[in-house]
This record gives C-alpha cells, sequence and structure tokens, in this order.
C-alpha cells in the first residue's frame, strides 16, 4: 500500500486544524457570482467546443482553515464539427474547502459531491437530458481584503452519466462579498 498520500493528507489536516494556521481570523462566511470558460474533457471534448459559464457561490470558514462552500454553474458549449445546436450543464455542489492564511491573496482548495443536469440539444433530433451525482474538486485564490474580494478558480467536475461520464473544467473569475466578520 503506497503511504505518500494518507502521509501527505494527514500533513495538510494537521495544518488546516492548527489554531496558528489563521491566526486572529475571526469566522466568515461570503457569497459571491462571476462567470467564465468551460472547457469539456473526456469524450464530451471530442463532441463539444469550450463554452462560458456563469457561476455563483457562497461558504464559510469552520474551524482554522477548514470551510464549506457551495457552489452553482449553469454552462453552454457548442458542438464540433458543424453539428448544430448545444451542450448545457447546470448544477450544484457541496464542497469541504481548506483556506491556507495570507494578508491580501488566500489561496483554498475544494472537494466536493453535487447533482448536475446535462441537457444535449440537436435540432432535428430533439434532446436528451440526464440528471446525475457529480464529484468536484479544484482550486483557487481569494484577491484583497475587506469586505469585497476577487476571486479566480480552476475546477474539475465529473458527472456520472452514462455510458460514460461528462467531464468538463470550469475557469470562473468573480467577486465574493463578506457577509460575516472576517480578517
Amino acid at each position: 500500500m503506497n503511504r505518500t498520500l494518507p502521509a501527505a493528507l494527514a500533513m495538510v489536516l494537521a495544518f488546516a486544524l492548527e489554531p496558528e494556521a489563521l491566526r486572529g481570523q475571526a469566522v466568515q462566511s461570503f457569497v459571491g457570482g462571476g462567470g467564465g470558460m468551460v472547457s469539456p474533457t473526456g469524450t464530451l471534448g471530442a463532441e463539444a467546443n469550450v463554452g462560458w459559464h456563469l457561476f455563483a457561490t457562497g461558504g464559510r470558514t469552520l474551524k482554522g482553515s477548514l470551510g464549506v462552500t457551495i457552489d452553482a454553474l449553469y454552462g453552454r458549449m457548442t458542438h464540433k464539427n458543424g453539428v448544430p445546436g448545444k451542450t448545457a450543464l447546470g448544477g450544484s455542489t457541496a464542497n469541504l474547502a481548506l483556506f491556507l492564511s495570507g494578508r491580501s491573496i488566500w489561496p483554498f482548495v475544494t472537494a466536493g459531491l453535487g447533482a448536475y443536469a446535462v441537457t444535449i440539444q440537436v435540432p432535428g433530433f430533439g434532446s436528451a437530458r440526464s440528471t446525475k451525482l457529480a464529484l468536484g474538486g479544484g482550486v483557487g485564490v481569494l484577491i484583497g481584503s475587506g469586505p469585497r474580494r476577487g476571486f479566480v478558480t480552476a475546477r474539475y467536475i465529473s458527472v456520472a452519466t452514462s455510458p460514460q461520464s461528462t467531464k468538463f473544467l470550469p475557469v470562473s473569475a468573480g467577486l465574493v462579498l463578506s457577509t460575516g466578520r472576517g480578517p
């Protein structure tokens, strides 16, 4: 059994639960939104072009560096090779987050579970829609200080559609507003 991954996870959790990790930080909650590009991967990448998405988020710190976020996304991509129509994605994930300390730049990582609806529309052939369980994870950074901060995130989402999973990479930028006390 490979022991490197469990050891690395133990070190990350030890840092996250360490009271000094975010010395002086009070509980912080936030809401925000933005948008960006969504890049299809896997079999979806062979059929769809890079598209756009809108993104909403909310969350709060729990203890030390640990927090939770809820993310919602709606996006569209056109089809490749002259095929008319579009693929639409819509869903949400609930995530655990690890916020690393900083003054005006706060890196973070997330991992979560949710549900996404995937709709494929081709004029003349109709459409197909499936809502399934989704796994997601990503990295990002909060930028700035005070009640308003910018953010940039990159995530990987895999929706358990069949016969193969629908996988995509949304890259988002936007603004979050503090709704509680913060650093």
